[in-house]
């Protein structure tokens, strides 16, 4: 017979009564408070960084919107005549990844012997870093496709090209210009 604190007449827990002290009611309740709170702190900055992505007040959108139309932020933030990278490293009818001085990422291409451009290497749709697969450029993320040599969105989500980044040929170098 079980009595009413759950053993039975032997002394030995009824099988209802095997429930562990210390197994939570619910989630939530088994996670300590102050964990609870930097979780929740850590969710709310993560929203409020959003936020300010979205309606421009994160530095980085700032960034954006205040480039000459037609040019990535990044190529206001290095001197004219940085080097990025030597001609002998961006293949004829190709485009290879490099960096600016800043260490932001971009993709030179060199249409045509002696020819060169560059765009910023960060999609338009969501900010990954695409990559040069020959003629082309893909982002890893969502799919978009641009043409490596004007960084016009061919397809995927993406919704404008890629910023163009003013470069030119010293030399054997290509610089910002």
């Amino acid at each position: 017979m079980t009595g009413a604190s759950g053993s039975s007449e032997s002394g030995a827990p009824s099988p209802g009564a095997l429930k562990s002290p210390s197994a939570p009611a619910s989630r939530s309740s088994n996670t300590d408070p102050n964990i609870r709170s930097i979780l929740s702190d850590r969710r709310d900055g993560e929203q409020e960084s959003r936020r300010k992505l979205w309606t421009g007040q994160e530095p980085v959108a700032q960034a954006a919107r205040a480039a000459p139309a037609g040019q990535a932020a990044l190529a206001t933030q290095a001197p004219r005549g940085s080097s990025v990278i030597a001609l002998s490293e961006v293949p004829v009818d190709g485009a290879t990844s490099a960096q600016a001085p800043n260490g932001d990422p971009l993709i030179v291409a060199q249409p045509a012997q002696g020819q060169v451009v560059a765009f910023s290497a960060i999609c338009t749709h969501m900010g990954c870093t695409v990559a040069p697969e020959g003629k082309r450029l893909l982002c890893p993320c969502h799919g978009s496709t641009f043409d490596a040599f004007t960084g016009k969105n061919l397809s995927g989500p993406a919704p404008s090209p890629l910023e163009k980044v003013s470069v030119r040929l010293n030399g054997s170098q290509v610089e910002l210009a």
